[in-house]
C-alpha cells in the first residue's frame, strides 16, 4: 500500500511563470525610467532605431489573438528579448530571468523573430543585384571606396575554399546565372566580366581574383596592396560583428537547424540601412564601404560598359 502510494503521488502542476520572476528591467526600459544608454548597451541600437525595427517586424511577430492574455508577449518584448539573447553569449536562462519568462519561451521567441528577420527583411537587405543597373552601381560604389574595378564584394571572410566552391552565388557565377556587366579596362585588352575578391585560399577563377603568390614587378606589388586592401574591409566587418553579438563567441544551444537562421539573423544586424551601429563606439562601427551602404559617389557613363549578359 505504502508503494502504491508514493507510486500514485502528482507531481506539483508546472506554472506557466515560476514565483519571482519578473520582467520589471523591461518594463522600467520600455516606459523610458533608464536613460537612453541602457538601450545600446543592452540592446546594441537605440530607441529611435529599436521603433523602426519593431515598426517593420510587427506584422510577423505580433500578438496571437487565439492565445490567452497572460501568455502573450508583445512584438517589442519580443525583439527585445531576441537582441538581449543574441547579445549577451546566446545564454537562454539569462534571457528568461532578465525578461521573466520560461526558458521555452526564450527558445521559441528568439526562433520566431529570427525566422522573421530571415524570411521578411533578409531578402530586402541581403541579397545580390537583381539587374544590370544595380549591378553596375555597386561596382561603381566599390571601385570608388577600394580603386579596385570591376569588384562588388567578397566570397566571404572564412579562409576554406570548400565553403566558397559550396555557395550559391559561386554556382550562380559558374553557369553564368548571375548578370553580368563587363568592361574593357585597357585598350586592346579583353573585357573584364565583374567579379568577387578572395583571400589566398581561393583558386583562382575568372570571377574570384586573388593576390599574386609571389611578386617581382612593382605592378604586381600594387596589385596585391590595392587587392588586399579592399578585402581586409570584409574581415574587419566580421569582427565588430562577432565583437557586439557575443553569441558568436560561444557554443550554440539551439537545435542544430536552426543555427543557419540564426546567423542569417545576425548578419542581418551587419548592415546600415536603419543605422544601427552607433558611429561613436569604434568597437561597432563598420566600414561605411560595406556592401549597399557605400558613400554617395558619382556615376560612370554608359559608353564605358562594352556590354552586358
Amino acid at each position: 500500500m505504502l508503494g502504491r502510494g508514493r507510486c500514485g503521488e502528482r507531481k506539483p502542476q508546472a506554472s506557466w511563470k515560476k514565483p519571482g520572476r519578473t520582467d520589471r528591467w523591461w518594463i522600467n526600459l520600455w516606459q523610458g525610467h533608464l536613460p537612453e544608454d541602457e538601450w545600446k548597451y543592452n540592446l546594441c541600437m537605440s530607441t529611435q532605431v529599436f521603433m523602426k525595427l519593431v515598426k517593420e517586424l510587427r506584422p510577423f511577430i505580433s500578438l496571437n489573438p487565439r492565445l490567452p492574455n497572460r501568455t502573450a508577449v508583445s512584438a517589442e518584448k519580443k525583439l527585445a528579448l531576441t537582441l538581449n539573447f543574441l547579445k549577451n553569449t546566446g545564454s537562454i536562462r539569462m534571457a528568461a530571468n532578465e525578461f521573466g519568462v520560461a526558458k521555452s519561451t526564450v527558445s521559441v521567441i528568439v526562433h520566431d523573430v529570427c525566422q522573421a528577420i530571415t524570411s521578411y527583411l533578409g531578402p530586402k537587405y541581403i541579397r545580390l543585384p537583381r539587374t544590370v543597373d544595380e549591378m553596375r552601381e555597386l561596382i561603381v560604389k566599390f571601385e570608388s571606396g577600394h580603386v579596385f574595378p570591376q569588384a562588388f564584394g567578397w566570397p566571404g571572410s572564412v579562409h576554406d575554399a570548400k565553403v566558397f566552391s559550396n555557395a550559391n552565388i559561386n554556382y550562380l557565377l559558374q553557369e553564368g546565372k548571375l548578370l553580368q556587366v563587363y568592361r574593357t579596362l585597357l585598350p586592346d585588352f579583353n573585357k573584364v566580366p565583374c567579379l568577387l575578391l578572395g583571400d589566398p585560399a581561393l583558386t583562382l577563377l575568372p570571377y574570384c581574383m586573388k593576390e599574386f603568390p609571389s611578386t617581382s614587378t612593382n605592378d604586381q606589388v600594387v596589385f596585391n596592396d590595392l587587392l588586399r586592401s579592399a578585402r581586409n574591409l570584409i574581415e574587419h566587418a566580421f569582427g565588430c560583428l562577432k565583437a557586439r553579438w557575443q553569441i558568436l563567441n560561444r557554443r550554440d544551444d539551439l537545435k542544430l537547424e536552426h543555427v543557419p537562421e540564426l546567423q542569417f539573423c545576425i548578419t542581418h544586424f551587419l548592415g546600415e540601412p536603419l543605422s544601427i551601429y552607433d558611429k561613436t563606439n569604434p568597437d561597432w562601427a563598420p566600414n561605411e564601404n560595406l556592401g549597399y551602404g557605400f558613400c554617395e559617389v558619382s556615376v560612370w557613363s554608359q559608353e564605358q560598359y562594352e556590354g552586358t549578359q
